[in-house]
């Protein structure tokens, strides 16, 4: 199992105009009432954690894996600042423990952009900064199994990814 989230979970729950998609901020057992619903509102990390947990205890090996990245290169200057939900994908990723792996997706496509440079990042990027075209959707695959296979240590997917990949950083 692959969870990975991150870029429709920012926002305000505590606020009349909740998006229904926030996050409560914080990184533990901090809660939010949606000053929409009145709903409970959980930090991404306990939805996360309590998620990896439920499918391990159903015989899953889980990796959480971090968000990809908007474009890095809008407005002609690459940067590679993540956003909080990287290390949050991280924290949870490696702290829930037995059967649980993190893979850092977002590191993946991020020196792919860079190798890419400016002009051909953009081109993936035709009609906002978050959204990819096709191309760019098939490159951040091929980097997420660049890292699975020559990722530190062992995950479950490991030894899945066979025969030669396309190495895209």
């Amino acid at each position: 199992m692959v969870i990975e989230f991150g870029h429709n979970d920012g926002g305000s729950p505590n606020s009349a105009s909740d998006n229904g998609r926030s996050d409560c901020p914080g990184t533990g057992d901090e809660v939010c009432i949606s000053g929409k619903t009145g709903e409970t509102v959980y930090t991404f990390n306990k939805y996360i954690t309590d998620a990896a947990k439920a499918y391990v205890a159903k015989g899953a090996k889980v990796i959480v894996s971090s968000q990809t990245p908007n474009n890095q290169w809008e407005g002609g200057v690459y940067s590679d600042a993540a956003p909080r939900f990287v290390g949050y994908a991280k924290t949870v990723g490696e702290g829930v423990g037995e059967g649980v792996w993190y893979v850092d997706h977002f590191a993946a496509v991020s020196k792919a952009f860079k190798k890419l440079g400016d002009a051909a990042t953009n081109e993936l990027y035709p009609k906002d900064h978050t959204h990819t075209s096709p191309e760019g959707a098939r490159l951040a695959a091929n980097a997420f199994a660049q890292a699975v296979k020559q990722g530190e240590g062992d995950n479950p997917l490991k030894g899945l990814v066979r025969g030669d990949i396309e190495l895209v950083y």
